[in-house]
Order: structure tokens, then sequence, then C-alpha cells
């Protein structure tokens, strides 16, 4: 069996290194990027399909042999950065998946240029496609992140969600299309810890800040006996050795110095003395269309940026307007009279007067808008008002039922409570205690919020997502994010995708008296006692036409709700999962005739 010799004392088995899960980690200059690109070195020279996701613009060096002149490995295509082939746009991570996945090429693409919004929407719309394209084109390949942290954080910021979920997804099941990958970071804490547990060799180099020793220490601890004492050694490690973990695939545990790379290393630091390599003219590739291609990706998003089309509009709008000004004079002039203009304002002052009557004509397309808007949030607002009054009743329910009770605990309607329900006892509250009204005290200290979360989350074995959570509890979405990281940090629950699932350790906190939702016809009547009179109108007018589909303008008016509220409904209905939506209707969920 061929051997990949990463170091004079570790060579991977060249069948299975490709498709494996690697983590490098240490502090700057201390050589994770060095062994990387060492590993890319050697999987390219086995033939393996290499993608590097540069953020740092250093992996160009793979094309120069080690004295920056000579080539390297010429067919390595450079996308992007100050060494590329053909320059890359915010716009093109789709066309790129694509490209890769086609022509079956090795890749760089370097985002270092690239601004925050504009690396995670070029990160998000090239992993969403490459994974997507992968399920049916399964040969071996090897991702490499470079700045891991960057693209799954461990605290996930709006728009960041969607690139998370779908690298989550990579690193989680993409061993199963071919995709095996790198995270290269030194800031191991601020990885995703769903991901980072996925790793199946960390190599951990020189380190000196205890949180990264301590999520180091933390990860070796939970995966190698050996671990502990060998992670002391992380502060004291000179560049370029490493302590490598592999309890299962390659059953190590030692301290490993990184063979020498035989491309250029573009990695190390500049100093004053040293002096720059001016690396040789890369060879020029076919790649012109591709260029115009992505050139125009970009060109496509600004035509369909609403700010530019609104632009383009108000430049029309002026143009027209004079252009009917002069008609109109042209009109009003009699035949056969002589007219001789003398100009009243000057230039200068027509100018700016056409860009007040512009900025005027503006203000007043506003207003309108912000009128009708007006008109829209207030009747949400209303909605809100209505579900807001229904959340506070459900709320008031948020009581322990004692322990000899066999109905079990019933947290906002969440949890199951069978027909007969004896009135919950109220829970009794002491100077001293440090229980919050409605919720027990637990050994493991959790929160009234933490708890309705993790029972939302329970409740469902298929998972539920972020915005059903919204609906299930009545969170806003920074007290629900708030809750699933002190949750996930609890290891009660884990991330799949954009799906929550609760974990052993989550049904352990519950307790033994918690209750799953019923099935079939005892779902239904439990929904119909808790669902405010809005969804369980929509949800009876539905019902008796199971299995059909009952489209809107029917639900409008055998129930008599507008537009608005009735798609609110809906929309609340699907998120409970008690209804399933597309453009033909709505239909009453299976579930509730099991």
């Amino acid at each position: 069996m061929k051997k990949l010799q990463l170091a004079n004392n570790l060579a991977l088995p060249a069948d299975e290194a490709a498709t494996q899960k690697y983590g490098f980690i240490g502090r700057s200059g201390s050589g994770k990027s060095y062994a990387a690109m060492k590993l890319a070195e050697l999987l390219l020279g086995a033939g393996t399909q290499v993608i590097a996701l540069d953020w740092v613009g250093i992996w160009w060096s793979l094309r120069l042999a080690k004295d920056g002149k000579a080539p390297g490995f010429e067919h390595v295509y450079i996308f992007g950065g100050e060494h590329a082939d053909v320059e890359l746009q915010p716009e093109s991570g789709k066309l790129m998946a694509d490209l890769i996945v086609d022509k079956h090429i090795s890749v760089v693409l370097d985002v270092m240029h690239f601004r925050k919004a504009e690396r995670t929407r070029f990160a998000t719309a090239f992993a969403e496609q490459f994974f997507h394209r992968k399920k049916t084109a399964r040969t071996a390949c090897h991702l490499f992140i470079e700045e891991a942290q960057a693209y799954l954080p461990q605290m996930v910021r709006g728009e960041e969600a969607r690139m998370v979920g779908v690298f989550e997804d990579i690193g989680k099941v993409g061993r199963n299309y071919g995709i095996g990958n790198s995270l290269i970071s030194q800031r191991p804490q601020a990885i995703n810890k769903d991901v980072l547990n996925q790793v199946e060799v960390l190599l951990a180099f020189q380190t000196n800040g205890p949180q990264e020793r301590k999520a180091i220490a933390g990860w070796t601890a939970e995966n190698t006996a050996a671990g502990t004492a060998m992670a002391a050694e992380l502060p004291t490690l000179p560049v370029g050795d490493a302590l490598i973990w592999s309890p299962q695939w390659l059953r190590i545990a030692q301290r490993i110095h990184i063979a020498e790379r035989e491309t250029y290393n573009a990695s190390s630091t500049p100093t004053a003395k040293a002096k720059a390599i001016a690396p040789k003219t890369l060879a020029k590739s076919d790649l012109e269309a591709l260029g115009e291609e992505i050139k125009a990706t970009a060109e496509k998003a600004k035509a369909n940026d609403p700010a530019e089309l609104k632009k383009q509009l108000a430049e029309a709008h002026r143009m027209l307007l004079r252009q009917s000004n002069v008609i109109g004079q042209q009109q009003a002039a009699p035949a056969a009279a002589k007219t001789i203009e003398k100009p009243v304002l000057k230039d200068g002052q027509l100018a700016r007067a056409e860009a007040l009557v512009s900025k005027l004509e503006k203000y007043s397309e506003d207003l309108t808008a912000r009128g009708l808007a007006i008109a829209s949030q207030f009747e949400a607002f209303s909605l809100q008002v209505r579900d807001q009054a229904a959340a506070i009743a459900g709320a008031i329910k948020l009581t322990r039922l004692p322990a000899n009770v066999e109905t079990g605990a019933n947290y906002a309607g969440i949890i199951h409570k069978p027909a007969q329900v004896m009135r919950p006892q109220p829970v009794k509250r002491h100077a001293s205690s440090s229980t919050r009204q409605g919720v027990p005290a637990n050994p493991e200290g959790m929160g009234k919020g933490q708890l309705v979360v993790l029972a939302a989350i329970a409740q469902h074995d298929a998972g539920v997502t972020r915005e059903q959570l919204t609906v299930l509890t009545g969170y806003k979405r920074s007290s629900r994010d708030t809750y699933l990281q002190q949750l996930n940090q609890r290891g009660m629950i884990e991330f799949t995708g954009a799906n929550i699932s609760a974990t052993a350790a989550g049904f352990d906190a519950l307790g033994p008296d918690f209750e799953r939702l019923p099935t079939g016809a005892a779902l239904l009547e439990h929904w119909r006692r808790e669902l405010p009179q809005g969804e369980r109108v929509i949800l009876d007018a539905l019902v008796p036409a199971y299995p059909n589909t009952v489209t809107r303008d029917a639900l409008s008016e055998s129930t008599g709700y507008k537009r608005s509220s009735r798609d609110t409904y809906i929309q609340k209905l699907a998120a409970r999962k008690l209804v399933d939506a597309d453009g033909r209707g709505v239909t009453a969920s299976a579930l509730l005739f099991d």
C-alpha cells in the first residue's frame, strides 16, 4: 500500500488519507499551514483533487518549486488573490463549484481581498453548490479551509447561518460523497464544536493561549487517554513540531516533525532582512472565457441590485420629465410668433433646481411607500398583540405538576398533557430559593428559557429549525439563540445542518416525567386545546378535507380571515408541523391521522 510521508515517523495510507478529516491547530507561525500544504503536496502527488479555500493568500505557492522560481504543481489553478490565473468575484461561488466538479481540477480559491460580507456570500454559494453536486459525483477530493473559524464559528450571527449550516454538513457527512477536509486555525475555541469533534486526526502545534490549550485538551481528553499529559507540551513545541492524535483511524498519540515541503513556502513571515522572492510568471492557461463568465456574474448581480435599479429608474424619470417639459413648451408656443428666449436662471442654478425637484419627487415617493408600510405594519402588529396575549396565557400554565401526578409536566403547551388533566399546583417559592416561577429547580441548574426550548426540541424526533422554535416557544431570535447556545454548550442538543435535535443528555435533563406529544387523534385533540383561536379555526377547516389539499382562497372563504391573517396562521401551523403548505394550497399533516 502506498504511503504519504507527512513526517519522518508518520506515514498515512494513501488510499484513505484523501477523505479523512484533519485539524491543524496552532499559533501564528507555528507551522500549521506549512503542514497542511505538505499534506496537499502529498495528495496532489498521489493524484487526488485538492481544493483550498484560502483567506490568508499563501496557497498560490503550490504552483512554484521550493526555490520560488521553477514550476511546482502547474495543474493547480489559482482563482483570486495577487497571483491569480483569473480574478475571482464574490458572486461567482456557484460557478466555481460547478467548474471544480465538472472539470475535476485542483484549485486555490483566494478570497484574501474580499470583505467579510463578500467572503460569506462567496463561501455560502460555493459550499452549497459543491456539496450538492458531489452527492452525484462521488470522486475523492480534499477541501482545505484556512482560518476555519471564519466559516464554522461557534457563535453564529445573522447571514452566517446558511454558510455555517452547509459547512457543518460537509464536515459531518461529506466523507460519504468523497469529500475529505482539513480545518486550519489558530483559534480552536472559536470553531463550531460539533464539527471540530468530527476531526479524526488532530495535529496541534505550538500554542500558548490558555483558551486554545483548553480547547485542545478538551478534545484529547475525550478521544484518548494519553492526550491530557501530552497537551502540557504545547507551549514549548519548536516550530514545525506537532502533537498528533488519531484515536480511531491511525490509533496513535505521539510527537512528530513535519517533513520538508517540495514547493515554495509563502507562509513564512517576512522580515526586514529577508529578500522577497519574485515568483516566476505562472504558465498561461486558456481561461479567458471563464474570466469573462466570472465577470458576467458580477455584472448580473449589479443589474439585479435593488439600489442600482432604483438609481437607474430615478435617472430615467428625470430624463422623461425634462423631455416632457420641452415638448410642452414647443406645443404651447404660437406657430407665427417669434420667441426670443432670455434665460432667467444660469446653468448652475438650473441644475440645482432640477436636483431639488428630483429630491422632492423622491421624498414624495418615500412618504407614500412609508404610509403603505405603516398600514401593513399596523395590521401585523394587531396580529402580534393577539398572539402575544395567547402566549402570555400559555406562559401562565408553566407550572410543574407534583411528581405523584401521572399526567407529567407541561411547558407552555409544548409537552403533551392527557385529556384528563388535574389542575396544576403552584410551585412554592421561598425568599432563599433560586427557582424561577413556573420552572422547577433541577440538578442541571437550568433556567425556564432553556427548559422551554429543550422541551420544544425534544418533542420532534426529526428535529426542528430555529424558525420553528420561535413559533413553538414564542421567544424572539436573540433569546432563542442564547438558549440554543447554552444548551449546545451543555451537550443537550446537536445541530445537523439547519436541524436541531435533543441528545441523550437533553432527555436526561428533562427527567422521567417528560412526555412526548401523542400521535394520531390524540395529537389533534391536544393541539385543539392548546392552539390560539386563529390557528385552531384554520386547522378545523383543513382536518375534514384530509387528505385533499385546500386552496388558500377557499380557506379565506370558509374562515372569514383576510389574506395576511390567514397566511400568518398557516405559517405558524406549518412550523408546528400540523399542516403541509405549498404553492397549490394547504393540507392537514398526516401526523394527525396515524
